[in-house]
């Protein structure tokens, strides 16, 4: 997300990844690590928990499922128009959330996250 984002000229914007049942430090799934790879992107891949302090300053929560979408919101009333759902406004299986099919969605995601902000 940070490297379509940066394509787009928005460099300014930062991307973190967490996670509402992650327990810290847990490496990344070697599925998600490769499709990280696949796209020129590297590191060192950990598990962390969202907090409220994320939550308080993000402009923008994207969720893999609507099931996570609907924990965040239950977590952290009032933040309805901050989380979006990964397939928000459009029909889609909720088990349809794979590594490769959110590499997929990955454009579609930039451009949205480009109008929120």
């Amino acid at each position: 997300m940070a490297k379509c984002l940066a394509e787009k000229g928005r460099s300014d914007t930062a991307v973190a990844s967490a996670g509402i049942m992650a327990f810290p430090g847990i490496p990344a799934e070697e599925e998600a690590v490769k499709t990280l790879e696949k796209n020129g992107i590297s590191g060192s891949f950990c598990s962390s928990a969202l907090t409220k302090k994320q939550v308080e300053e993000a402009d923008l929560i994207i969720t893999m499922t609507r099931k996570i979408k609907e924990a965040i919101l239950a977590k952290f009333p009032g933040k309805e128009g901050l989380v979006l759902w990964v397939y928000e406004g459009e029909e889609a299986p909720e088990e349809d959330r794979g590594c490769e099919k959110l590499e997929e969605r990955i454009p579609g995601i930039c451009e949205k996250l480009c109008e929120k902000l």
